[in-house]
């Protein structure tokens, strides 16, 4: 480097006429210029591999992360496709539940495609319309909406089948000494049918009077990710209070953790609160 500079400006000196002193000069300015350059060409190395090695340490904290929540949840008979990202996410969801709740499950698909839902459950099955989520924070609640659907229909089993509740998933039976029905009676006659009893304010949502299906999965979603506000909403409903022991008592047995409040109205209801975040 010293060199071809050294060359380009002696041709310099020499063209214009400059003398051998200020030849020297030029030279001094020459060295001192290239070993200002090295100094920050050093630098500006050590900055490059600095911020290339912090990158790339993120990205394999990044990875770690992710393999750290895969390994959070697993259980025979239990198949997740899902993106990585999602995947994460539902693994540490998993994780932190009691697994009684969600033992009937054997299947969680992503689904691709604007017509996709963007969340649909059977008492064994979840499909997620991964087009149709545009956050992680929104799958969370998306994902426990349709955990709450799971365990409604899979993990709280009627004791013995012997006398219709006049409840029906579909063409399947509910059974009277199923445990859902503490929870449905409060507000339904049917699964369609509301009893005449309630008020929108006795519900978490206003999608939540869609079917008592919905009823329980809003619910379950807002206690277990919002139960503060769960919490507040029951202090001005008695039937909302009644909903919330269910979860605490029946459901969760008084083993739960507080989680926080959501920004939502007192005095009316959000359409969904899968959306609420």
């Amino acid at each position: 480097m010293k060199k071809v500079l050294n060359i380009l400006l002696a041709f310099v000196a020499f063209t214009s006429g400059v003398g051998a002193y200020h030849f020297t000069e030029v030279q001094d300015f020459t060295v001192d210029f290239v070993s200002q350059f090295e100094e920050e060409k050093v630098e500006l190395s050590a900055s490059v591999i600095k911020e290339e090695f912090v990158q790339k340490e993120q990205e394999m904290h990044s990875v770690a992360q992710v393999e750290l929540e895969k390994k959070k949840y697993e259980r025979d008979g239990l198949t997740i496709d899902l993106p990585e990202s999602f995947d994460a996410i539902a693994r540490e969801v998993l994780s932190s539940i009691p697994e009684s709740q969600t033992r009937s499950l054997t299947r969680i698909i992503g689904e691709h495609g604007k017509d996709a839902k963007r969340g649909l459950a059977s008492f064994k099955s979840m499909y997620i319309g991964i087009d149709n989520i545009e956050t992680d924070e929104e799958f969370r609640r998306v994902f426990i909406h349709e955990l709450g659907h799971i365990l409604d229909l899979g993990g709280l089993k009627a004791s013995s089948r012997k006398i219709d509740s006049g409840f029906r998933d579909g063409s399947n039976v509910i059974y009277n000494t199923d445990a859902s029905l503490d929870f449905y009676t409060l507000c339904w006659d049917t699964e369609h049918d509301l009893s005449g009893q309630c008020s929108d304010l006795d519900f978490v949502s206003e999608y939540a009077q869609a079917d008592s299906f919905e009823d329980f999965a809003e619910s379950y979603l807002l206690f277990v990710e919002n139960n503060e506000s769960f919490v507040e909403m029951a202090k001005e409903s008695e039937v909302l209070q009644k909903k919330y022991n269910f979860f605490a008592e029946t459901v969760f047995n008084g083993k739960f953790e507080n989680t926080a409040k959501a920004e939502l109205p007192k005095e009316d209801r959000v359409w969904d609160l899968t959306k609420v975040y």
